[in-house]
């Protein structure tokens, strides 16, 4: 006949069953090795930028605060190419902080300067990635987004306002009078190019606030078709 289990062994039997429930353990997660999470970091922090570098290029919000390079195109025979007495070419810097700044012109090239101001209050600038608005010293200005001009080949991609009374109707585009600059008579052909520097050549126009080195124009007259 089989003994009764002594009190030792009662106990050995209860520390059993307590042992066959499911104990508390450390949760196994994924283990991720040091080479694989320096790999995720590189990755995320590639991911970022190019995230943010296309907010700069694909951003369509209206803005105020801009710095753009250009150049001012005057001819007085009132055309982009007619033989007039003077001609002259003027590299432009804008810069801009909520609407308000200055645009400044230098001669690059022509026989003489006929200009005599040759630095503008810029007020009630509004950039947007098809039009830019502006007053200069206080005459409104509106220069549409040319991408793909056979006219202003040289100046795609940038922002254009020409107006003068021999022109035909594909050398106009915008909005813009000589009379914005003194001593410029009222029927020449003022040509106002303005862009971003190192705006892509990828007809995806772009505004960013930036200060960006002043970009000298080619020397040369009229921007050749």
């Amino acid at each position: 006949m089989a003994s009764a289990p002594s009190p030792q062994g009662r106990n050995s039997v209860i520390l059993a069953g307590t042992d066959g429930l499911k104990p508390d353990r450390p949760a196994q997660g994924m283990k991720i090795s040091g080479r694989l999470l320096i790999l995720i970091i590189v990755i995320a922090t590639a991911a970022g930028v190019a995230l943010t570098i296309a907010s700069f290029y694909l951003n369509s919000a209206p803005t105020g605060t801009t710095s753009m390079t250009g150049t001012l195109y005057v001819n007085s025979s009132g055309q982009l190419h007619g033989s007039g007495n003077y001609t002259a070419t003027y590299n432009v810097t804008l810069s801009s902080n909520d609407g308000a700044g200055r645009m400044n012109l230098t001669l690059i090239a022509g026989s003489s300067d006929s200009l005599s101001v040759h630095s503008y209050n810029v007020t009630d600038l509004v950039a947007s990635p098809y039009n830019l608005t502006m007053s200069l010293n206080g005459r409104a200005v509106a220069l549409p987004w040319i991408s793909n001009s056979t006219v202003w080949k040289q100046d795609n991609e940038s922002y254009i306002a020409s107006s003068g009374t021999e022109a035909p109707a594909d050398q106009l585009v915008g909005a813009i009078s000589p009379q914005v600059f003194p001593d410029l008579q009222p029927g020449w052909y003022v040509l106002l190019v303005l862009t971003v520097p190192s705006q892509p050549s990828d007809n995806i126009p772009f505004m960013v606030a930036t200060e960006g080195t002043v970009v000298q124009a080619p020397h040369g007259g009229a921007p050749a078709l």
